[in-house]
């Protein structure tokens, strides 16, 4: 069974779309969208589990230049 996330992205100023951009080249990632307010981008990933999750987050969507901070929310 597959483990599914939003991931809420801020994004260095004039970046986000950059960003994106990247994001969505990376497996795993299913959407990314840059949204208006507190976050700048709202990516919709998905893995094996909470192992593989973490390592989507912090060595490809954080890794991602631009990108200043993350907070994954699972989706029950």
């Amino acid at each position: 069974m597959a483990l599914s996330a939003y991931v809420l992205l801020r994004a260095v100023p004039g970046k986000v779309f950059d960003v994106v951009k990247e994001a969505k080249k990376i497996p795993g990632v299913k959407s990314a969208d840059a949204v208006s307010g507190p976050i700048d981008a709202v990516l919709h990933v998905s893995s094996g589990n909470i192992k593989t999750l973490g390592k989507l987050v912090n060595e490809k969507i954080q890794k991602i230049d631009g990108v200043r901070s993350t907070m994954t929310c699972l989706i029950a």
